[in-house]
């Protein structure tokens, strides 16, 4: 090689090398195409089918977060007073904070679906290019703490791509992640000196991050108050400057006050309707350590360990990997022990790193030790913040705050590779040839099986028919939770709703409500249901006449025949039915019902569950004063001396609306007094009384019951007609409140009592004849009401199902013991006329 030669080819190499080290838009656009690969190849092949499939389930959470994207993008701009209501769950005052929010996405999705006009397409490149985002923003944070691009190379990578992160990457909400690691940032600026414009840029990314998923809004407050707040306090400490206190303070308030309407919305909808979690759900959600070994279905190299760690959910798969933790450990020490280039920052930086990671690790494994699924009585600190901090008390699945974890691993691998790339001198390539050989390994051991495919289920009549119907609150008809995902993308796609379906991190209790409101329809009831919707505010029913029964699809033709319809359109198996404005405006007040408690004699001292029954007895439709949420009700008892022996406060769920006559029986916890006598017991709620009667409180001693009958009888009062005229097999509702008027409990688990009835044909000379093929029971509910001793009701309610031959028969219902014998009890009598078919 001539010298010529030899001095170009150094030339060229020096000239490398200085593009390497000092043009940072070079590194940075070489990171930024590895992480869009990467995101590509770990995601294969969805960019392939992006306008038509959807990633994990043909209908689930993936399509759910579709949904709640395109109504967030479409209502922030054409109704934004209406966006935390969601076009779900209508009526539950703020469906979108049952989950999470989401709107950490709008800036990348609201543009991709503006610019595409397609929403799925839109999603899909959303999903993709938050791996690339997440990676990114890990990069530049530890590029600012480091100095060193291999470092921030490799950290990008493991946070992005790291086994860990794919573990909960089929949760949509946690791909938005890329906030958090700039929390860290502007940490990091502020302990460097940085000002007012850090602190208050630190907070907005804490605020984004829980308005896109409140569970990483948590893992971003932690690392806020680790690295943020002890930045800002000894700046102002080691500067004495009042000001730039004042103004940090400003700062972080500019940047909270637009989100306080999101925690008060959270607040509020868990208040309204009881939204905190069950401890035991928690437990479920809770990791054990061995769990951290139980790689996650996804990657292509861990079945022996999959087998070997199995977890009774995929949630608690929370493999980091091998290398990340590698890396991140020679990380630590390196911080620690000041190998590095900037040892006092990162000192301190790695030693706050390794107690979050310490703390993530703990607050994993939930309120109690447990040790092979056996959990055990030795408490953890999570238990305190779960039963005294509201936002821990709604988190579910407390694995993951393994997160966490992987943060810190991401940023301390980070450190392990900025302390071992640090070139020797003269050989410039070691860094790069480090950072890419660390991001490889960190990738191999990552790489993912492809992504399960599903196409997103199309209805395109369906569709047609909402878009052009009548714009307003709409219910699908069965309710069916494997179709509700379905259903609110079909609304949300067509521009109809909001519907009274739905599905969520949160499922509305009154959900339930409406299901068995519009199933085993009644004919002589769908004049009530017609107006109970209408007095509720729903405006179409669309009927999938396919899934409902022979029973219900006829009586669902019926209703669509009746006068309260305006329209009905017919799409193939649906049918869509718009209901005609309520004629007049509801009752909505408390003392516009007769309320009663099954209960008249209750044990001093003790607590009880008994049923509150609430009967329409108004000619129009009742709905709940105000809304349908979880009322905080007051329980009085009234001594003779009208002092006031005991108050106390519970909650009781009302029904969503009460049709013409309708009966609702609801829960109710109550705590007697202690003095037995007799009292007046009220109870109030919205600042009005409910109801007031008068409840004997004396000891009751029930005698055991001795396998018969022996001790066991029954008062009834029947609130339904005595008196029906049906057609062959029609259902009959019943409604009979049952008091135990003997000496012994009602106790399921121990002898088997039912609420049943018996047919008798009548002939024409008046002679019965006993029909045993068309007897029928109704359970009581003792897992929620866990017996009824003496003194004390339950009310059963339900339907009978008329034969199939005309003619004159008479009902008898009563209580029994299953299998032992019948109470010796006055039995309820209904008389049913069942008319030929045709008439």
């Amino acid at each position: 090689m001539s010298s010529e030669a030899a001095e170009a080819k150094r030339g060229w190499l020096a000239s490398a090398r200085t593009r390497w080290i000092n043009d940072r838009r070079w590194s940075l656009a070489a990171a930024a195409l590895l992480y869009v690969v990467a995101a590509v190849v770990f995601t294969r092949p969805l960019l392939s089918v992006a306008a038509t499939h959807i990633a994990y389930k043909p209908s689930g959470d993936q399509l759910f977060v579709l949904s709640i994207l395109e109504w967030n993008r479409t209502a922030l701009f054409a109704n934004p007073g209406r966006l935390f209501e969601g076009n779900f769950y209508f009526g539950s005052g703020g469906a979108l904070f049952g989950s999470d929010l989401l709107l950490g996405f709008l800036p990348v999705y609201g543009p991709l679906a503006l610019v595409t006009q397609s929403p799925v397409l839109a999603y899909t490149l959303t999903h993709v290019l938050s791996f690339a985002l997440n990676a990114g923003a890990m990069y530049l944070t530890i590029a600012v703490l480091t100095g060193s691009r291999p470092g921030a190379l490799l950290a990008g990578t493991v946070y992005a791509f790291g086994p860990l992160q794919l573990a909960y990457a089929n949760h949509f909400q946690f791909l938005g992640a890329w906030y958090l690691p700039l929390v860290l940032l502007f940490g990091i600026r502020l302990w460097r000196g940085g000002g007012w414009l850090d602190f208050g840029l630190a907070t907005l990314m804490v605020w984004i991050q829980l308005a896109t998923a409140v569970h990483l809004g948590v893992i971003a407050g932690m690392v806020y108050a680790a690295f943020v707040s002890p930045s800002a306090i000894r700046r102002v400490a080691t500067t004495r400057d009042i000001r730039m206190a004042i103004a940090m303070i400003a700062a972080g308030l500019v940047a909270s006050l637009p989100f306080l309407p999101i925690v008060h919305g959270y607040l509020s909808f868990a208040d309204a309707w009881r939204a905190s979690r069950d401890i035991t759900e928690v437990q479920s959600g809770s990791v054990q350590l061995r769990d951290y070994l139980s790689p996650n279905a996804r990657l292509q190299w861990f079945e022996s360990l999959q087998a070997r760690f199995p977890v009774p959910t995929s949630e608690r798969r929370i493999f980091p990997g091998f290398v990340p933790p590698l890396i991140a450990a020679l990380g630590a020490g390196a911080g620690l022990l000041g190998l590095t280039g900037k040892r006092q920052e990162l000192r301190w930086v790695s030693a706050v790193l390794l107690a979050l990671l310490a703390v993530a690790v703990l607050f994993s494994l939930g309120p109690n030790w447990k040790r092979h699924e056996v959990i055990s009585q030795h408490q953890l600190p999570y238990l305190w913040l779960f039963e005294h901090v509201p936002v821990f008390g709604a988190i579910r699945v407390v694995a993951r705050f393994s997160l966490l974890a992987h943060f810190t691993l991401a940023a301390l691998g980070g450190i392990g590779v900025y302390a071992i790339s640090r070139p020797p001198r003269g050989r410039w390539l070691v860094a790069p040839l480090v950072g890419l050989i660390a991001a490889a390994l960190v990738l191999a051991e990552a790489f993912p099986k492809p992504l399960p495919m599903f196409a997103i289920p199309t209805d395109e009549p369906l569709r047609a028919a909402l878009r052009d119907s009548r714009p307003g609150p709409l219910v699908f008809v069965p309710f069916n939770q494997d179709d509700e995902v379905w259903r609110m993308w079909l609304a949300t796609e067509s521009r109809a709703g909001p519907i009274s379906n739905g599905y969520s991190g949160h499922i509305w209790q009154q959900y339930w409500f409406l299901s068995d409101a519009t199933q085993d329809l009644v004919a002589s009831e769908l004049d009530g249901l017609a107006a109970g919707l209408q007095a509720y505010g729903i405006r179409a029913v669309a009927v999938d006449l396919g899934r409902v029964g022979e029973h219900d699809a006829r009586t669902w033709e019926d209703f669509a025949n009746g006068p309260w319809a305006s329209g009905v359109t017919r799409v193939k198996e649906h049918l869509l039915i718009t209901l005609e404005d309520p004629a007049n405006p509801p009752a909505d007040r408390w003392d516009d019902l007769d309320t009663t408690l099954l209960a008249v004699v209750v044990e001093p001292s003790a607590g009880f569950t008994s049923q509150l029954i609430m009967h329409n007895p108004q000619s129009r439709a009742w709905i709940p004063p105000g809304d349908s949420r979880v009322r905080r009700v007051t329980m009085e008892w009234v001594a003779a001396d009208e002092s006031i022996a005991v108050r106390h406060v519970t909650d009781v769920l009302p029904p969503l609306f009460l049709a013409p006559g309708q009966f609702h029986a609801s829960p109710i916890h109550g705590f007697a007094p202690g003095a037995p006598g007799n009292y007046r017991l009220r109870i109030s709620t919205d600042e009005a009384l409910v109801m007031e009667r008068p409840v004997l409180v004396a000891p009751v001693d029930p005698t055991p019951n001795d396998g018969t009958v022996n001790g066991m009888h029954a008062s009834f009062g029947l609130r339904t007609p005595a008196t029906f005229a049906v057609r062959p097999m029609e259902l009959i509702p019943v409604h009979v409140e049952a008091m135990n008027s003997g000496q012994t409990s009602w106790d399921q688990a121990h002898s088997n009592v039912r609420f049943g009835w018996r047919w008798w044909r009548i002939g024409d000379d008046g002679s019965e004849t006993v029909q045993p093929q068309l007897e029928g029971r109704i359970l009581m509910q003792s897992h929620v009401y866990g017996g009824v001793p003496p003194g004390r009701g339950y009310a059963f309610s339900g339907q009978i199902r008329a034969p199939d031959e005309p003619g004159r028969y008479v009902v008898r219902a009563s209580m029994l013991i299953e299998l032992v014998d019948w109470f010796l009890s006055e039995p309820v009598e209904i008389e049913v006329t069942v008319k030929p078919a045709e008439a």
